[in-house]
């Protein structure tokens, strides 16, 4: 929870579009693609624990910061 609390939360503008569009390429939902498209726009790693998410997100050419639990 501590590593948690220490990650910058930041609003980013998405247009719809955007979401849709990767979210029809990626075979994801529009708000998975929403997530992938923050971390595109801002080059930032992408960190989630989805399995499905981290593959659609590798596909974008997303970065990817892994968690070892």
């Amino acid at each position: 929870m501590a590593a948690y609390q220490q990650i910058p939360v930041q609003f980013s503008e998405i247009g719809l579009d955007v979401a849709l569009e990767l979210s029809s390429k990626l075979d994801v939902y529009a708000y998975d693609a929403y997530f992938i498209a923050c971390a595109l726009k801002h080059r930032s790693p992408l960190i989630t624990l989805d399995g499905g998410l981290l593959d659609a997100a590798q596909r974008a050419g997303a970065a990817i910061k892994e968690v070892i639990l």
